[in-house]
């Protein structure tokens, strides 16, 4: 194995807060080169880790679309998604078409993170209103095929639907801090006019932002239904997108904190496509989710299995709360047997564990098992 081929396979062994460090230090280069190869298999990851990111032109020109950006070679014609490859290609772009603008968001944007909330707003509403009006009529930059593997003939039907979310970026990044389905059912008001491609984009952002809006999700159908079989289709496929995530997203490994949130929502988005399938006669969406719904249970099983059985038998109440908050998932997936052999043989270790105060044991158990399982087990 070569240098970075080992480089990447000890950091996808790392604990987080290496990954944070490692990433911070890539985000601080000038020319990435190879250190974009090194943390590209990190991005599951670190999109539901959220670390600290610096910011800079690119990185905060795509902030809103970001839960739309695909690996590259993932990435179809017609589906709600944004290929990683034309982010360089389209910020350079805007770049040389607005020097004296990209400078002054430069200088403030320098030494300052994604935490930094202020400066996050400030520089996004000089810069998304400016790229949204670029990018609605812009030719495709130079050698964009080169740059991004796609032919021009997509650069518009991709870099357009794009323009149109990025003159509401500061509406997305402000729906993604509020979860606020009232919020959302505006937003998708708002650009159903500006057709079916940009209303599948939106939907597909708004309902990973809110995965349980059920409200949204009607709303999404209707305004698809007044779009016609175009509108129809669009959403479809932004639905189907979403549904094809889910269990993707999910095999990543995770913090068991984040893995326990990744699989509440993915089952919560799941749930409100199949409960709106059956009101609107979708035989062939209802197949679908419940495949992925299958694919789901299955990891979930398997990722609590490992987790109970590595867990530490004085592991920490955080720790032993989010085995429980999975276990919780896990039951509203499938079969609850596989779960309750976790615990118990989690319960066993602790049992035998002489090292452990009985208190701590006790308490480590009514955790796991509720209070009148912990008294028979302590």
């Amino acid at each position: 194995m070569n240098r970075l081929g080992a480089l990447r396979r000890d950091l996808l062994d790392a604990a987080d807060g290496q990954v944070a460090r490692v990433v911070a230090m890539v985000d601080r280069m000038t020319e990435r080169g190879a250190a974009d190869a090194l943390i590209a298999p990190l991005r599951p990851r670190l999109a539901m880790l959220r670390p600290d990111r610096a910011l800079s032109l690119t990185r905060l020109l795509f902030l809103p679309l970001d839960r739309l950006i695909v690996p590259a070679p993932a990435w179809r014609p017609g589906e709600p998604s944004i290929p990683r490859s034309v982010l360089v290609p389209l910020a350079a772009a805007l770049r040389a078409a607005l020097p004296a603008q990209a400078l002054a968001l430069d200088a403030m944007l320098d030494g300052h993170t994604t935490a930094d909330a202020t400066v996050l707003i400030a520089a996004g509403g000089l810069l998304w209103p400016a790229a949204a009006a670029l990018l609605r009529s812009a030719p495709p930059p130079p050698r964009w095929h080169e740059a991004t593997g796609l032919p021009v003939a997509l650069h518009d039907p991709l870099v357009r639907p794009m323009a149109a979310l990025l003159a509401e970026g500061m509406a997305l990044h402000q729906l993604a801090c509020s979860e606020d389905a009232a919020a959302a059912a505006a937003l998708l008001r708002r650009v159903a006019a500006s057709g079916p491609a940009v209303l599948a984009m939106a939907v597909a952002l708004v309902m990973a932002i809110l995965p349980d809006a059920g409200e949204v999700l009607r709303l999404a159908e209707e305004l698809a239904g007044q779009g016609g079989a175009e509108g129809r289709a669009a959403v479809d496929r932004a639905l189907d997108f979403l549904i094809e995530g889910t269990a993707k997203s999910s095999a990543e490994p995770l913090p068991l904190a984040l893995l326990a949130d990744q699989m509440r929502r993915a089952t919560l988005l799941l749930d409100g496509l199949a409960a709106e399938s059956a009101t609107t006669q979708r035989p062939g969406r209802r197949a679908r989710i419940v495949a992925a719904r299958r694919r789901l249970d299955e990891t979930c099983r398997a990722q609590f299995s490992d987790a109970a059985a590595q867990l530490a038998v004085a592991a920490p109440e955080a720790a032993l709360r989010d085995l429980r908050r999975l276990d919780a998932v896990g039951r509203r997936l499938g079969d609850a047997g596989a779960y309750d052999r976790g615990l118990q043989a989690l319960a066993r270790r602790m049992a035998g564990e002489a090292q452990m105060a009985p208190v701590e044991r006790l308490r480590s158990l009514e955790i796991l098992l509720g209070p009148e399982a912990a008294l028979a087990w302590g």
